[in-house]
């Protein structure tokens, strides 16, 4: 039994995209006061494999006025990362549809709903085995101008309803830099780190996260809201987990680890090829170290939860799409 499985790899509500030095001839930083100073919008951008080509100019254009690749810092790399996650999500649905056939099955939803179910009971359990009441910590960021970010945290485990609710009220409020944490971001940097000490055996999926609730004022530097900043958002964001894993260790102190160096830190290097076109490369793998465990010292190099280098396949996307390109591209005097 063949069948097509029509796959959409990138829908965006609303993208936005840092500036490249080709559109601003500027860097993007933590310096930016608004979202229009740092980022071009494209409002919903819709890539479908069922009925596009792999062309560079198909895929990264939204319409005749906004195309992805002019507003990115590193057009010739987001192309290849494009046109990787197009092909890659391409193979998945290949590699489904042989995994249905050779099941005889028409759908996964019977499928998915079992393994969101089992995930979603499994992590309620774990969370009816801690102890009812609310723990509560705090974690000061230190910046570069010398004032300060607070970010405070109160963790409420209700045993019965096997939830907890993470609220970051008591936060500092939203930064007039480029340092502003969405909603979204603080949700996924507050679930992994609860899952992490709670059960990182589990996979992430809808069943798993439900049973963790998280709130933050509006407006706040962790519940950011347009137009304030956040293209440097990773410096508050990648600190949550410090305040977290404080009020964890009052829960599950064996799982717990201590304070660490928080957000990794970010190298830009730009500048212009021989020809006068520009060109621009950041590295941002780089951090002072994670806390020490119960049982073991800490990492040195690395920071919570980004523990690992620049993945071999970005590198391989970022070497596809320039290699792509340059075989289109007539040759630099």
């Amino acid at each position: 039994m063949k069948r097509v499985i029509p796959v959409a790899v990138a829908a965006f509500l609303c993208l936005e995209i840092p500036f490249s030095a080709s559109s601003k001839q500027t860097v993007p930083s933590s310096g930016a006061s608004n979202i229009p100073d740092a980022t071009a919008r494209v409002t919903r951008l819709r890539s479908d494999l069922a009925h596009a080509a792999l062309d560079a100019d198909l895929v990264v254009t939204a319409s005749k006025d906004q195309s992805v690749l002019s507003n990115v810092r590193q057009p010739d790399h987001m192309a290849g990362d494009l046109h990787a996650q197009r092909a890659s999500a391409e193979v998945g649905a290949q590699r489904l549809a042989s995994l249905m056939d050779s099941h005889g099955l028409d759908d996964i939803e019977g499928l998915a709903d079992e393994i969101i179910s089992r995930s979603e009971e499994a992590t309620r359990r774990s969370i009816r085995a801690l102890p009812a009441g609310t723990v509560r910590a705090t974690s000061v960021v230190d910046l570069a101008d010398g004032s300060e970010i607070t970010v405070a945290v109160a963790i409420t485990v209700d045993p019965v309803a096997g939830e907890i609710l993470v609220d970051y009220e008591g936060s500092s409020g939203a930064s007039p830099f480029g340092i502003n944490v969405v909603l979204n971001y603080t949700h996924a940097y507050t679930t992994f780190t609860v899952r992490s000490v709670l059960n990182p055996e589990l996979p992430n999926n809808h069943g798993s996260l439900a049973p963790i609730k998280v709130v933050a004022p509006v407006g706040s530097i962790v519940h950011a809201v347009s137009p304030q900043p956040c293209t440097a958002r990773h410096v508050v964001g990648m600190f949550l987990p410090n305040a977290l894993l404080k009020a964890l260790a009052q829960l599950k102190p064996e799982q717990s680890m201590a304070e660490g160096s928080g957000a990794v830190w970010t190298m830009q290097v730009s500048g212009n090829h021989p020809d006068g076109s520009p060109f621009i490369t950041a590295m941002f793998t780089y951090a002072g170290g994670v806390g020490a465990r119960a049982a073991k010292p800490g990492l040195s190099a690395c920071s919570f939860c980004e523990l690992g280098e620049n993945r071999p396949e970005s590198r391989s996307a970022s070497q596809t799409g320039q290699e792509r390109l340059d075989r289109n591209r007539p040759p630099r005097e």
